[in-house]
């Protein structure tokens, strides 16, 4: 099985900039064992005076998925929870709603760096158990791993946004490389 790593697409530059968001949230929360303090319903701010890119997946503060995206997601996987956030722009009279999915975080087994250029390593037998999850290395904790089932699907429906990265099977761990200037 094929597996990649999805996360916000960087060709778009006006996606909303969530305010104050480490004022009232951590992120550290938004994973399946501690979602549970987080409320169901949250409304969040953004301030641009030109149009907003509501793109399908945004990858910061959290992850944050569009409805299509979360529809998609629990199709594979019913037992998925999801927090709600509104994001409301203030200054340019839009909003849009988005949800934060609590996925299950599988932590690296291995760490090589070159330069600025860092590649993680995970046990394959952890996540071929999830049809979706987040792993736990802070850069990439603002995107999800799915296997290709998954990622077909969201192709097939043109979602906006997205961008997919594969991820490198090898030896029963799974690899994927993050660059600095991915940020």
């Amino acid at each position: 099985m094929e597996y990649f790593f999805i996360s916000q697409d960087r060709k778009y530059k006006n996606t909303p900039a969530i305010q104050d968001f480490y004022e009232h949230f951590s992120p550290n929360l938004f994973c399946l064992e501690s979602g549970g303090r987080i409320p169901e319903r949250n409304i969040v701010y953004a301030q641009s005076r030109t149009k907003l890119d509501f793109v399908d997946v945004l990858s910061g503060p959290v992850l944050l998925v569009s409805d299509l995206i979360k529809r998609v997601m629990e199709a594979y996987d019913e037992t998925l929870e999801f927090k709600m956030f509104f994001i409301l722009n203030t200054l340019g009279d839009q909003g849009e709603l988005y949800y934060a999915p609590l996925l299950k975080r599988i932590r690296h087994v291995e760490l090589s760096e070159r330069g600025r250029s860092s590649v993680w390593g995970y046990e394959l037998s952890q996540i071929e158990q999830q049809p979706i999850c987040q792993i736990s290395a802070e850069l990439l904790s603002k995107g999800m791993v799915v296997n290709l089932e998954i990622a077909e699907s969201l192709l097939r429906r043109g979602c906006k946004g997205i961008h997919y990265q594969r991820m490198k099977v090898k030896n029963g761990r799974i690899y994927c490389k993050w660059s600095q200037d991915d940020l």
